[in-house]
Formats: C-alpha cells, structure tokens, sequence
C-alpha cells in the first residue's frame, strides 16, 4: 500500500457513500471518517471489525485504490497505462489467491 499509494475506501450507499477512508502512514494505518476533521490510529484487526460491523442488509463497496488529479492524468497521456500496469500487477497475486479460496 504504501509504495502504490494505495488506500482503502469504505462506501455505504444508505449512509451516503463514502464514510472512511484507511492509508498507510510510517509503520501505522490511519482510519479518516469521511467529514470529520480528525483521524486516529487503527490496527487491521479493528479495520476488519468496522467492516463487518457494517449492516448486512446494506449495499456496501470496498474499494483499495489510489487516485490522481485530472491535470496530472491528462497531462501523462497514453503513458498513464504504466502506474495503473504496477497497480494491477501488484495486486494480480492477491485476486488470483482470492479466486483460489473461493473455488
């Protein structure tokens, strides 16, 4: 996560979309609850235990991604397949590993 820039997005569209965000910060993850100012500290034990808090019956999505302003991505042109390449290519393993566990 840290050398993509990678971050998690947590979205419950009852709740209006978006409502956390968690990213990588030295040897710690930070959970950030969409409109508040202050973020604090969490363990990945705790970031399980708010996603499965989540109300089954809620359409919710997870996403880990990175972003990118507009100028930047215009300006990289037909070049910008190669960040999105690294991305894919380093999370291939972890798809192929989650399809294996689901068979």
């Amino acid at each position: 996560m840290r050398q993509l820039r990678l971050h998690w997005e947590v979205y419950v569209w009852d709740e209006g979309g978006l409502i956390g965000q968690v990213r990588v910060a030295q040897e710690r993850l930070i959970y950030e609850r969409h409109g508040r100012d202050k973020s604090e500290d969490i363990s990945w034990p705790d970031f399980i235990s708010k996603l499965r808090a989540i109300e089954t019956e809620k359409w919710s999505d997870l996403h880990l991604c990175t972003h990118m302003d507009k100028d930047r991505a215009t300006a990289a042109g037909i070049p910008i397949v190669d960040p999105v390449t690294e991305v894919y290519q380093a999370l291939l393993p972890l798809y192929e590993a989650s399809v294996r566990r689901a068979s």
